[in-house]
């Protein structure tokens, strides 16, 4: 779950990154994730790894939106 899940989102956005900030200056772009939802309170999701995951990948986009913002890309989940 945290290698197929969180780890191939976090490699993939890494990946993504500086093509998207070099393509920055023509347009729009932007990055975006599937993730658990933006509500990690008080809906647990049955299994902990699974749960995890959802709520890791939800910060991931947090994090990345963060640190791209400045260079005009959006990062959306």
């Amino acid at each position: 779950m945290f290698t197929a899940g969180l780890r191939a989102q976090f490699t993939a956005a890494r990946a993504a990154a500086p093509l998207l900030i070099r393509a920055a200056g023509g347009g729009a772009p932007g990055l975006v994730a599937i993730t658990g939802g933006t509500d990690l309170t008080g809906h647990y999701l049955g299994n902990v790894p699974y749960d995890v995951v959802k709520a890791a990948s939800s910060r991931l986009v947090v994090a990345l939106a963060h640190e791209l913002r400045g260079h005009d890309v959006a990062a959306v989940g």
